[in-house]
């Protein structure tokens, strides 16, 4: 394959690469994955005519081939522990979230038991005071 060719293989996949990411904000998450899917097929395609064309090759360029996949191997490897660890940054801060709000509505739970038992208070006072007043009416004295 001639360097001409090489470089108007790498502007298409360069094109479809940008049409990709233009179209992921358009798709649902079936779509990405079926085409996620067939990306990972695309590549292992890629990478066994890759292989096939490097066995052809000498044993340097062999090296270096396998240089270079190790290398974009340990790449990706770094951007998934990446990822993983900003999902686990954010399971742990909606977990805060979670049991702030929690602590929030067992706050307000137990102003509204001391609100309700003041209110209880305030009516056996009330119905006290009934009492009294219905007892001294019924005994004939008069209530202060």
């Amino acid at each position: 394959m001639a360097l001409s060719d090489a470089l108007i293989n790498l502007g298409k996949q360069a094109k479809d690469l940008e049409d990709s990411a233009a179209g992921t904000r358009q798709e649902n998450e079936a779509k990405l994955k079926a085409r996620s899917d067939a990306l990972r097929t695309s590549i292992a395609e890629a990478k066994s005519t890759m292989d096939a064309k490097v066995e052809e090759r000498s044993a340097e360029i062999s090296g270096r081939w396998k240089q270079m996949q190790v290398s974009v191997a340990d790449g990706f490897d770094s951007l998934r522990q990446n990822i993983e660890a900003r999902r686990a940054d954010r399971a742990v801060a909606r977990a805060e979230r979670t049991a702030e709000n929690a602590e929030l509505d067992a706050e307000e739970a137990v102003n509204f038991a001391v609100y309700a038992l003041q209110e209880a208070e305030y009516y056996v006072l009330a119905a006290a005071v009934a009492r009294a007043e219905s007892d001294a009416a019924e005994a004939g004295t008069p209530t202060p």
